[in-house]
């Protein structure tokens, strides 16, 4: 369980300021931490560490700083609404074991920066996505993490619409998908586009393996036939330090119907 001070440092995470308008990215060198980039307003005219600025300010963030955190990245994250508050209920022992995958996942990504991939297989209606939200919104309120939820062919729509527009670049709409503490790819399997589009989704994906930050994707194929659908570099990306979750039960809208 992460505590509010550990919540605090995450919550001032500047990487999830370049989707709001205006902002530009800032590199710069700290003598304790290193190389950092932060993004800015065009008024800030000076460099800091985001790290120090974090440490600092953690220890005196109130509790109700952090809630206001966490609704403002949950406006920002594209939750679907239907999701919002909602939790996958295991009745079965794959069920509790799908359960268990999310949460060594959720452990895994807020206890240290690390490539990880979670993914979720099976046929609609078994619950692949509720889980997935729900994994989600603990990030943000739990961890103040920056998480975005997208479908696989939603992502290459926004980086398009960024042909032709003024003031957004593809480059920079590629980067804005990378820079999400947790991106969730939901239909990974259904790009239905040319290699072009599979090597945008690519580079989305090999931007935040570079970076360590985390994905969780969902499929309604098999893992072996979604890969052959995304492609070899992606599959070998979520092959590494991956858990595939197969979700082989019975569609439960129709079960709830």
């Amino acid at each position: 369980m992460t505590t509010v001070i550990e919540r605090a440092s995450k919550s001032l995470d500047l990487s999830v300021l370049p989707m709001f308008s205006g902002f530009r990215q800032w590199r710069g060198t700290c003598e304790k931490h290193g190389e950092q980039v932060i993004s800015v307003p065009p008024s800030v005219k000076s460099w800091v560490c985001p790290v120090c600025v974090s440490q600092k300010a953690a220890k005196t963030l109130p509790v109700e700083w952090l809630e206001e955190r966490a609704k403002a990245l949950m406006t920002v994250s594209h939750l679907p609404e239907k999701y919002v508050g909602q939790k996958f209920v295991a009745t079965s022992d794959e069920q509790r074991r799908a359960r268990q995958a999310a949460k060594l996942f959720y452990d895994q990504v807020t206890q240290k920066k690390v490539w990880a991939s979670l993914n979720l297989v099976g046929e609609t209606g078994t619950g692949k996505t509720l889980l997935a939200c729900e994994v989600m919104q603990r990030l943000i309120v739990g961890a103040g993490m920056s998480c975005r939820y997208a479908t696989s062919m939603g992502i290459l729509s926004e980086i398009k619409e960024s042909y032709g527009t003024e003031g957004k670049t593809e480059n920079g709409e590629i980067q804005r998908f990378a820079d999400f503490d947790l991106l969730i790819i939901d239909e990974i399997d259904q790009i239905r586009g040319s290699d072009t589009d599979r090597l945008l989704l690519q580079e989305v994906v090999n931007r935040r393996y570079n970076a360590k930050k985390p994905v969780l994707t969902i499929s309604n194929l098999s893992f072996e036939s979604f890969g052959k659908a995304v492609g070899a570099r992606i599959a070998s990306r979520l092959s590494e330090n991956g858990t595939v979750v197969l979700f082989d039960w019975a569609d439960q809208r129709r079960i709830a119907a």
